[in-house]
């Protein structure tokens, strides 16, 4: 397996700027099923249960199970170009567009998850908001933040390190998991 970020980047990106030598691995976001599972696993709404019928896309369960309506597309799904059901395909499509980003920051269910998300953080049992917040970062990202996000995130919900979690003012906890949950590190698999 390569990693996107490789010791010598900058001596191959000189001698193949295109990258055709195929010297790292390309950054790839996920997949419209990846990118669902990934938000009601970070928020802790993941129904793992396997097998059994088909469910409605509101449904906390794998997408995988989630039914696909060709007259009434699951927004998400759709926007993240999940397969129509109807046809085989050998490879998806990936595109990005505005859409995506507009459904990203505006949509109900990732709107939905970043609230979880948040009242995951404030109730997760740790003493600090440093260590909740801490707890966030390795739901959503998967790593401890490092110092300087750690210290903006406190900037950014108000609080000092060692306050309780309770303290933090839920909108802006409900904001900061939306940021999580929309940034780069938590779409794209690098």
């Amino acid at each position: 397996q390569q990693s996107v970020d490789h010791p010598d980047a900058t001596d191959y990106l000189e001698k193949d700027p295109a990258e055709l030598m195929l010297w790292r691995r390309n950054v790839t976001r996920l997949k419209a099923e990846q990118l669902r599972d990934a938000m009601l696993a970070a928020s802790g709404e993941l129904d793992s249960q396997i097998g059994g019928p088909s469910v409605d896309a509101n449904t906390p369960r794998r997408a995988l199970y989630v039914k696909i309506k060709r007259n009434s597309p699951d927004p998400l799904l759709h926007a993240f170009d999940v397969a129509n059901g109807l046809t085989s395909v050998s490879q998806r499509t990936s595109t990005t567009t505005p859409t995506q980003a507009l459904l990203m920051i505006n949509g109900d269910y990732v709107l939905g998850r970043a609230t979880k998300l948040g009242g995951r953080m404030r109730n997760c049992g740790e003493a600090t908001c440093a260590g909740a917040l801490t707890h966030g970062f390795r739901l959503a990202w998967s790593r401890n933040p490092s110092d300087e996000e750690l210290k903006r995130a406190l900037d950014f919900i108000g609080v000092a390190a060692e306050a309780d979690p309770k303290e933090m003012i839920s909108e802006r906890l409900i904001d900061f998991s939306h940021v999580l949950l929309n940034s780069n590190e938590f779409l794209y698999v690098d």
